[in-house]
């Protein structure tokens, strides 16, 4: 996932994240139990930068900061 976001691709990245966000995966404890410190707080960061809390606030931030283009995340209304 960091490579992703090196790589300024916030569409894979988003995919990415919400596959890990889905009731499938999220409710295996054993899985996330059994992740390292630093991968969870990297996908928590991860997961809030993406986060489309305050109409994607941090999402826009981050694509603002970037120095060059990206592949970005177009959310779609449902």
């Amino acid at each position: 996932c960091m490579e992703l976001k090196k790589l300024r691709n916030y569409h894979v990245l988003q995919a990415v994240l919400s596959g890990l966000g889905m009731f499938e995966v999220t409710r295996c404890p054993k899985l996330w139990s059994s992740l390292k410190p630093q991968i969870a707080r990297i996908y928590e960061t991860l997961a809030q930068e993406i986060s489309p809390v305050g109409n994607y606030k941090q999402y826009r931030i981050l694509t603002r900061a970037s120095a060059s283009a990206g592949l970005p995340y177009l959310p779609c209304a449902s």
